[in-house]
């Protein structure tokens, strides 16, 4: 039997060594590798750059990239090299062409979160479109626009859109206004007004009121009860009082339709009376 020396048992086993390196850094991964398509590294075992192919990065999405093979460079061709990999090329990698999702790269998994497609508008229905991305479609809806100066919002082109709010209070001794941080506010005045009482003139708004001053309805006349009708205003109503017509020759004098009259006074035969006494006197 020959002897094999120690310095080429060493030769021997380096070549089997060398042979073993080559063929895991050049060789096509299988299943057992963690990688489930064609290598497509250079004999040094560096992987290419990704590239884009349809398909997605891992499972079937493992198409987009090529074989890791020894990209950790620890000599082992294993699922560590597709997590190495991904850390480098992940955004590539992992992307599912989806515009409606996230891709990331998590734990060496691609990972696709569903985007959320949120304007913060209330007024468009945002939704994602796979073939455009997100989407944001005007809607009808109603809204509150923040404005407490409007009623009625609602949606119009993607813009909350109010009515402006009507603050009249239908009181004229107030100025009426819509304060933008407040809303309607009523503010008293000092304008002249018409309280709607026939029996009051000058009327004039006093604390958000509208006064007037009591009506004098006298017609200077002894023969008419002066009243004030709330209806209708002043009423003078004949009276048949006593009275004074303020002729010295008449006697008796009483109203009569609103008419002071007094009965003649009767002087003896071949007087007559004196207008300005009231006495009976001789022409």
């Amino acid at each position: 039997m020959k002897q094999i020396t120690a310095p080429a048992l060493w030769m021997g086993l380096g070549s089997v060594v060398t042979l073993l390196a080559v063929s895991l850094l050049t060789r096509t991964p299988s299943m057992a590798d963690g990688v489930d398509t064609p290598a497509a590294t250079a004999a040094s075992g560096v992987s290419v750059a990704p590239v884009a192919v349809a398909g997605h990065p891992l499972g079937g999405d493992r198409a987009v990239c090529p074989c890791p093979g020894d990209f950790n460079g620890d000599n082992v061709i294993n699922t560590n090299d597709l997590v190495a990999f991904l850390a480098v090329f992940g955004t590539t990698c992992c992307n599912d062409n989806n515009p409606c999702t996230i891709d990331q790269v998590v734990n060496g998994q691609c990972v696709h979160t569903p985007i959320v497609c949120n304007d913060n508008n209330p007024c468009t229905t945002d939704i994602c479109n796979p073939a455009t991305g997100c989407t944001y479609i005007s809607n009808s809806n109603a809204c509150d626009d923040g404005d407490p100066c409007t009623i009625n919002d609602v949606c119009v082109n993607g813009i909350c859109r109010g009515t402006p709010i009507n603050c009249s209070d239908g009181n004229p001794c107030t100025n009426d206004i819509c304060n933008p941080a407040t809303g309607c506010t009523y503010v008293n005045n000092t304008n002249a007004c018409d309280d709607g009482d026939p029996c009051t003139i000058n009327d004039r708004c006093v604390n958000g009121i509208c006064r007037g001053t009591p009506i004098n309805c006298s017609d200077n006349n002894p023969c008419t009860n002066d009243i004030c009708n709330p209806a209708t205003g002043c009423t003078y109503v004949n009276n048949t009082n006593a009275c004074d017509d303020g002729n010295p020759c008449t006697i008796n004098d009483r109203c009569v339709n609103g008419v002071c009259q007094g009965t003649p006074i009767v002087c003896p035969p071949g007087q007559v009376c004196n207008p300005a006494t009231g006495g009976c006197q001789i022409p």
